[in-house]
């Protein structure tokens, strides 16, 4: 019987394989084509491009001006002219389109009837965000339906279901490819937005996005936003990787308020890479990283006069700004009793000893 079984399953398999084809074609058949461009060596059409950096540093203003820029043609911040004014699909699931994003658009020029916000899908009379790769027909339907040669994903990780584990690489694979292959169809620039991971000590940039590795490895083209290390004002927009053009120069902005908005002012090339600016991210972080262990052995057996961390701080060859950013990092209280200041560490920090405060939680 299970002799006639494994027949059975051999013959099974025999005829299956034979349904089963690979498909080509030679070489020469393939016209050869030129990579159109949206912004030249940076942004591709129909390509899949990822945008990474921590937050509140202007990667969503960026798109927004990047927006702004294609739908009336206008210059882009290295001179480069777009190919041609476009129509731009916006995924947006943080920010507030009438507050935000509209009022940040108009401050940057654009031309609003040629922008289609997306927020939210409906499915059976009910709103959500669309989920990828589910709702990747529909979101397809959209870019070709409003003719769009950009479209912006703000941010990835919003877009993917409870099922999809950002850091397993078959899962994100599943997505990634879906929308590479629908920006192959539609001709589209498709850019996602990602925040970095919390690798400080990591500054290869292929491996600070949060994630898989398999995200910026789907990607044709990779950024990196992140802040100017000798310029706390300004932020550099640096390239991670490029499969399709050499690596263009990092360009150097900053973001100003406008009537209200917030737009982004470029201020040039920036000499910086990637590698460097996430070098010198994890050289400000270190130090604090040190503080912040100090502060809690210092406090760890209750409140101490501030003087006296100060002191035993210097000792250890922590200077009094780096102390100070440690302090309201991790949150320590400080109080001021007969004259003089205490500080000591937060509720989730303590070990149980309130000494000479006292229970009640003080005020930063």
């Amino acid at each position: 019987m299970a002799a006639l079984e494994e027949n059975t399953l051999d013959d099974f398999a025999v005829k299956h394989a034979a349904c089963r084809r690979m498909l080509g074609r030679r070489a020469s058949a393939i016209k050869p084509e030129q990579i159109k461009w949206v912004w030249y060596e940076r942004f591709a059409r129909g390509k899949l491009h990822i945008i990474d950096g921590d937050p509140g540093l202007g990667k969503s203003l960026l798109t927004l001006d990047l927006a702004a820029r294609l739908s009336v043609g206008k210059p882009f911040p290295d001179g480069q002219q777009p190919s041609c004014s476009g129509n731009v699909v916006l995924l947006s699931a943080e920010d507030d389109p009438a507050d935000t994003i509209v009022t940040r658009l108009s401050v940057a020029g654009a031309d609003l009837k040629r922008i289609r916000i997306v927020s939210t899908i409906s499915i059976d009379d009910c709103e959500d965000l669309p989920q990828l790769p589910r709702d990747i027909a529909r979101i397809e339907e959209t870019v070709q339906t409003f003719n769009a040669s950009l479209l912006v994903i703000d941010p990835l990780m919003a877009y993917l279901p409870a099922s999809i584990n950002a850091h397993r690489d078959q899962d994100v694979r599943r997505v990634l490819v879906a929308l590479a292959e629908m920006a192959r169809r539609t001709r589209a620039a498709v850019v996602a937005v990602r925040h970095l991971n919390k690798a400080v000590d990591m500054s290869n940039p292929l491996y600070r996005g949060g994630g898989s590795i398999g995200i910026i490895g789907a990607a044709r083209i990779g950024h990196l936003v992140a802040k100017d290390p000798k310029d706390e004002e300004r932020r550099v927009f640096a390239m991670t990787k490029s499969n399709l053009a050499p690596m263009a120069r990092a360009l150097s902005f900053s973001v100003k308020s406008v009537n209200g908005s917030a737009r982004v002012m470029w201020h040039g090339q920036s000499d910086y890479t990637a590698s460097d600016l996430l070098t010198a991210t994890e050289t400000r972080t270190k130090p604090r990283g040190a503080a912040k262990d100090f502060l809690r052995e210092a406090l760890a057996d209750g409140p101490i006069p501030a003087t006296k961390v100060e002191r035993l701080a210097e000792k250890e060859g922590i200077t009094k700004r780096t102390l100070d950013r440690a302090k309201e990092e991790l949150g320590v209280e400080s109080r001021k009793i007969d004259g003089k200041w205490w500080w000591r560490l937060p509720a989730d920090e303590q070990t149980g000893n309130v000494g000479v405060l006292g229970p009640v939680r003080m005020p930063r």
